[in-house]
């Protein structure tokens, strides 16, 4: 029976520690999240759409947009339209459904995540690219592949 109360009594204190731990972890992430807002000021993203023609159709730059993802930006542009975090529609096309379809896809010179993979092409949602100072992104309407074969 003591045994169960010493181990009883040293798991309370364990939760306690990891109680305090974790607040203390929560309260450095909300705060250095606040620095990373107050940081972005002077940051931009500029993007472009190309329709399956290769014609632009949209052309816009937002400032201020460090620390936010993509997705958190562009779905404030009445114009670009999510499912989920997937972009589904930019100004009235909208992603098709069938083999040979085209969808939206997104390219960057200037992101990590897109920019050492073959044409630029970004295999990542718009809900994980986080942005940085400089931002330049393009999306092209297309069967999938079809950019990158040309190069």
């Amino acid at each position: 029976m003591k045994k169960l109360k010493i181990i009883t009594n040293i798991l309370i204190v364990s939760n306690v520690i990891l109680a305090i731990l974790f607040s203390l972890f929560v309260y450095k992430f909300y705060s250095l999240k606040g620095q990373i807002r107050e940081s972005a000021v002077g940051s931009t993203l500029h993007y472009q759409a190309y329709d399956s023609e290769n014609n632009l159709i949209l052309d816009k730059e937002v400032n201020d947009v460090a620390g936010l993802n993509l997705y958190e930006v562009l779905k404030k542009d009445e114009e670009v339209k999510f499912k989920f975090t997937m972009i589904i529609a930019i100004k009235g096309l909208e992603q098709e459904d069938g083999p040979g379809a085209r969808a939206w896809f997104i390219y960057s010179e200037t992101h990590s995540a897109c920019k050492n993979a073959v044409g630029h092409f970004c295999g990542e949602g718009a809900g994980t690219m986080y942005l940085g100072m400089t931002n330049s992104f393009v999306f092209k309407y297309e069967v999938y592949g079809t950019s990158i074969d040309e190069e």
